[in-house]
């Protein structure tokens, strides 16, 4: 979580994949995006992903039916993350025909 004077601003939740790390989520309250926050979270899961021997962090984000990424696309790729691939699952068929969900990936040194 992510904090200001004791008030949650953000969160990540996450799951543990065995040698990886899995970011399911990072929200950052609305007042404080476009601040770093989002970025600080995300150094936070990174090092604590290395600190417990993970050799990567993994995440998803989407492509709408017309094949549009989702606006956090360019965001995670500027933090380092590669596209692994692209999959339809339940959540994708739940939300609409022809939406992928884009895998991608963080390797830790």
């Amino acid at each position: 979580m992510a904090e200001l004077q004791g008030r949650v601003i953000g969160f990540a939740l996450l799951e543990d994949r065995g040698a990886e790390l899995e970011i399911d989520t990072i929200s950052i309250s609305g007042d404080f995006q476009r601040q770093g926050v989002g970025t600080r979270v995300l150094h936070f899961v990174e090092e604590r992903a290395k600190s417990q021997g993970k050799s990567a962090v993994t995440t998803g984000t989407s492509r709408n039916a017309a094949g549009v990424p989702w606006k956090s696309y360019p965001w995670w790729q500027a933090r380092g993350y590669r596209v692994t691939g692209e999959i339809v699952n339940d959540w994708t068929r739940r939300v609409g025909e022809g939406v992928r969900e884009i895998r991608m990936r963080k390797d830790l040194s």
